[in-house]
């Protein structure tokens, strides 16, 4: 499977020259093209309809902004559907969750490194793969070779794309509490970024201190958290 894929893509994408954009709406998948997207600081949405059991298949590859491989997610709809990880998995794999029933999906791809390389798949909303990247968990070693590129464009092949039918970048998301925050402020959430709307419940780090401000602050699509007034903590007495 892996070295099949290697050789096909890099022979079908010999010579080819093309680029489109991509904005927060949704935009028919349009194959062969090299599309702008910063994934680690824009998840991915891709929309798709069709029937478990169809064999049919979605690929999504990465890239750098020089065009050098920097990874690609391949999902199969297979009776229980199944991912694939380019350079990472030997082979499709059950995701390790139950995937909500409806036959309209909407695929949500983010990479994180804010601990590791991270792979998340979300499906409908429901959180259906977290993988962090490692030698234990990747069943290639030079995965690292190619995901740990700042993936910079996304390509969408006619040979395994059966399945998109629309996709878009996700509106920011806020990635983490203010830097001068982060000193005196702690919250429940421990693991960003968080979807713009996310409500956190904010508290003085110092069990002895007081929060004179808002005990919650709210991510806004432009990635930064609101609040009726600034969470300020005092000094233990």
């Amino acid at each position: 499977m892996f070295k099949k894929v290697l050789l096909l893509k890099f022979v079908l994408l010999a010579g080819l020259g093309f680029t489109a954009d991509i904005t927060g709406d949704w935009t028919a998948v349009q194959h062969s093209v090299f599309i702008p997207l910063d994934l680690e600081n824009t998840p991915l949405e891709i929309k798709t309809d069709s029937a478990l059991g169809s064999g049919d298949e979605v690929w999504v590859d990465f890239y750098t902004k020089q065009r050098e491989r920097a990874g690609f997610v391949g999902i199969r709809f297979t009776t229980t559907p199944r991912y694939y990880l380019g350079y990472c998995s030997i082979s499709f794999t059950n995701f390790p969750t139950n995937l909500p029933s409806r036959e309209e999906k909407i695929w949500r791809i983010t990479l994180t490194r804010t601990a590791g390389i991270r792979v998340k798949i979300h499906c409908n909303g429901v959180e259906v793969l977290n993988l962090l990247l490692s030698d234990s968990t990747c069943g290639y070693s030079v995965w690292r070779n190619f995901w740990s590129k700042d993936v910079e464009q996304i390509y969408f092949d006619p040979n395994w794309n059966e399945a998109p039918d629309y996709y878009r970048a996700v509106q920011p998301y806020c990635t983490g509490l203010r830097t001068q925050w982060t000193s005196t402020l702690e919250t429940s959430v421990t693991q960003f970024p968080v979807d713009p709307a996310t409500v956190l419940k904010v508290t003085c780090s110092n069990s002895g201190a007081l929060n004179l401000g808002s005990g919650e602050v709210t991510c806004t699509s432009g990635r930064l958290f609101t609040y009726q007034e600034e969470p300020s903590c005092s000094n233990p007495g």
